[in-house]
């Protein structure tokens, strides 16, 4: 009987060891997330605001009229024509235009 109270204590005293190493990592982990949490959390509220307003700028060219597309479509002919823009710009500035329509 005395053995088997001896192998208990040793099991239990193991178990305690690791209990507490556990609650020590948690510990760790825990003080790590409240450093980094405020510095993550400023990260992602500047990419959420850069997001909306890259989002908002393709919705205010999207939402350009046909007409409005048309007129820079002329005015970039005009550009070409008088040497202002290279035919390599020309084509470039077309095809983004071309896609809105």
């Amino acid at each position: 009987m005395a053995k088997k109270k001896k192998t208990d204590d040793i099991i239990f005293d193991e178990l305690k060891r690791r209990a507490d190493d556990i609650k020590m990592t948690g510990f760790e982990l825990s003080k790590i997330a409240a450093d980094t949490g405020p510095r993550l959390g400023k990260e992602l509220a500047k990419l959420g605001k850069q997001k909306l307003e890259d989002t908002l700028a393709t919705a205010r060219i999207l939402s350009l009229s046909p007409k409005h597309n048309l007129e820079l479509l002329e005015k970039l002919g005009k550009l070409k024509k008088s040497g202002i823009i290279s035919q390599k710009e020309f084509d470039k500035k077309k095809k983004e235009i071309l896609e809105r329509i």
